[in-house]
């Protein structure tokens, strides 16, 4: 056979390589975009909140309907938190569930920052007193993320465990 190659042939021959073909599209796509989803829905509440408290400035007080919508994005942030870390316990891979909880912790973060940085730009410390409520609040914030995405992944964890031995007791 001259000129042509076969793969496993030849034991000189090095495999050809893999790249994103032994990849599943799970790990390409959906990971990533429910991540990035997650992150959003983290986040969200804290903008709409900034910019609220931007636009009635600083003696006003925010209306009823900005406050409802500022809860449910709250609660749907909290909800998202949940149900991301239940969803990543299901495909049993930690390195994404640490990355999710210091990316979650970083996007709070962020928020808090800048909202802090927007609304006490008039007081003449604000931006100090901004920076050192980030390093304040980090630890804390860490704890927050990794506990809600902790309380989805428990009941997950607790249903696979009880499948994974009844599965053995009925094996055997």
């Amino acid at each position: 056979m001259v000129g042509k190659a076969v793969v496993g042939a030849d034991s000189s021959l090095p495999p050809p390589p893999r790249g994103l073909a032994g990849i599943r599209p799970q790990r390409l796509v959906v990971r990533p975009l429910l991540m990035c989803a997650w992150l959003v829905a983290l986040v969200l509440w804290m903008v709409v909140l900034t910019g609220a408290a931007l636009a009635v400035g600083p003696k006003g007080q925010i209306r009823p309907p900005v406050g409802i919508v500022v809860v449910g994005l709250l609660l749907l942030a909290l909800f998202a938190t949940v149900g991301f870390g239940g969803w990543l316990a299901s495909q049993r891979r930690w390195p994404p569930f640490v990355l999710a909880a210091g990316l979650g912790t970083l996007a709070l973060l962020a928020g808090y920052l800048g909202a802090s940085v927007a609304v006490a730009s008039s007081n003449p410390g604000g931006d100090a007193m901004a920076g050192v409520g980030v390093v304040l609040l980090a630890v804390p914030t860490l704890v927050l993320v990794v506990v809600l995405l902790g309380v989805g992944a428990a009941p997950v964890l607790v249903w696979q465990r009880y499948h994974r031995q009844a599965a053995t007791a009925s094996a055997r």
